[in-house]
């Protein structure tokens, strides 16, 4: 895709906000509907975008589809998995 060194940061940092806010959303959830169901939601949502990205042929649907995938990945595992070791 010829992604440019200086762009990349600034992917990076969005994408890592998703993943902010993907905690506080799943955290929220937890309470809600439990650790369980919350868990495998998200884990098969971010499942099925990893697959939709895979098709991405341009930047922009690249860093939506990867900001959604890292808010659905990153977001309960910092927010569920490491609160109950």
């Amino acid at each position: 895709m010829g992604i440019k060194l200086t762009n990349s940061f600034i992917y990076v940092l969005v994408i890592a906000t998703a993943g902010a806010f993907g905690n506080v959303v799943s955290g929220l959830l937890l309470d809600k509907f439990g650790r369980r169901n919350t868990l495998t939601s998200f884990f098969l949502v971010s499942a099925v975008l990893m697959f939709v990205w895979s098709t991405v042929t341009s930047t922009v649907a690249l860093l939506c589809y990867r900001r959604l995938a890292y808010f659905f990945s990153q977001g309960p595992a910092g927010s569920a998995l490491y609160v109950y070791q």
